[in-house]
């Protein structure tokens, strides 16, 4: 078999795979692009796409070994900055967030101004409870755009979980709420100001609207509970 002839059951596995993906078949692209891997195992598209598959079916460690390895190429056609962000999603999805934290960082070192970079170095942050480099990161991301959603709301729950000003707080949370009002994050987090500040009403008006659209989520039942023992009235 040419070279050439590879070449084409390559492209050909990949045209496959792709149309997989947009079906959301994703084991199945999977399979495709295994296929593809024994004709070239350094392919750096067949790498992304099976790590990107990888993220997709929830197997976040395969998906990190397969970017990993993209990496580490001498070439790559692939965008490093999407493959960075990439490995740093997949630490976060499993709790990793030093790993992830320390990616999103060598992202920035790329490029200081991406948003989507510094919100996930910001919530690593968080999560590590490092809340003033987390705040930090949040008020640099709103210097960039003012206007981002994530930041705000962000930054108004860590006001208000640290007890820093909770007028502050609600503002950035009202902010990310009118750009998005029926987003059950942005509703959980002005509930949660509303319950630091005592206005238990309000406060259990958003908490309920959260959980109706979220009900899976840990932290608004986290939220509701602790609004209930405060106030048990329904």
């Amino acid at each position: 078999m040419t070279q050439l002839d590879i070449n084409q059951r390559i492209r050909n596995f990949l045209d496959l795979a792709l149309q997989s993906f947009d079906r959301k078949e994703y084991d199945a692209a999977i399979e495709t692009l295994k296929s593809a891997e024994v004709l070239d195992e350094h392919n750096p598209e067949i790498l992304y796409n099976l790590g990107v598959s990888y993220c997709r079916t929830g197997l976040y460690h395969t998906a990190i070994t397969y970017f990993e390895k993209l990496l580490g190429l001498p070439y790559t056609t692939v965008d490093i900055l999407s493959t960075l962000k990439l490995i740093a999603f997949s630490h976060i999805k499993v709790s990793e967030y030093d790993a992830a934290l320390k990616k999103s960082q060598e992202g920035s070192d790329i490029s200081p101004a991406d948003t989507t970079l510094l919100n996930l170095s910001g919530y690593c942050y968080e999560k590590l409870e490092r809340y003033p480099d987390a705040i930090r990161l949040y008020r640099r991301i709103l210097e960039i755009d003012e206007d981002n959603s994530n930041a705000c709301n962000a930054l108004a729950f860590i006001l208000a979980k640290t007890g820093s000003d909770l007028n502050l707080a609600l503002q950035y949370a009202h902010k990310a709420l009118k750009r998005n009002p029926d987003n059950p994050a942005y509703l959980d987090t002005a509930g949660y100001i509303y319950m630091k500040k005592g206005n238990s009403e309000k406060a259990k008006q958003l908490l309920k609207k959260a959980y109706a659209k979220m009900p899976d989520s840990e932290e608004i039942r986290e939220h509701i509970n602790e609004m209930l023992k405060i106030d048990p009235s329904p």
